[in-house]
């Protein structure tokens, strides 16, 4: 499985990141598959295990209440940590595809060597996530992410226009 997922992270087009998006890091649903793999590589650089909340139990809202900066409505990954991603090598394909596709730009105006379509973005969602996990993800996030503060509007949009194909 391992190797599987890392042929699919590394057939991704490369991306001329500026890492300045990380206000875009926020609470993420993770597939089983990639669970395993992050908690294998926290393992393995002896990296504290913190839960990605998954929406399918609604305990997205908790996750929220406690890495939530009041200031500003900030929702955070809790793995990103001084600005940075904890767990780069291991992150999620849902991370990897940010600033890749059209639908997930990069505001900071960085592009990858070739854009994926919305198409090639479901496939690779597809290698990755079950049916039943994309299709409860999809359902949950859809009834969820509009009542949490700090939720990402692209993201709803991009969740609603996956319902409808």
């Amino acid at each position: 499985m391992k190797e599987r997922i890392q042929r699919v992270y590394d057939s991704l087009p490369k991306l001329n990141c500026q890492r300045k998006c990380q206000a875009s890091c926020g609470p993420i649903d993770v597939p089983n598959a990639e669970r395993i793999l992050v908690s294998q590589f926290c393992d393995a650089h002896n990296i504290k295990k913190l839960p990605f909340k998954n929406l399918r139990s609604g305990l997205v809202v908790e996750h929220i209440r406690h890495h939530t900066d009041d200031s500003d409505g900030c929702v955070e990954c809790p793995y990103l940590k001084e600005g940075l991603c904890s767990i780069y090598e291991a992150r999620p394909m849902i991370c990897r595809l940010w600033g890749l596709t059209p639908s997930m730009k990069c505001m900071f105006g960085c592009e990858p060597e070739r854009w994926l379509t919305d198409e090639e973005v479901n496939n690779l969602l597809k290698m990755v996530w079950t049916q039943e996990e994309a299709e409860q993800h999809i359902r949950q996030s859809v009834k969820v992410l509009p009542k949490v503060a700090g939720a990402r509007p692209w993201v709803l949009e991009y969740l609603k226009k996956l319902i409808s194909q």
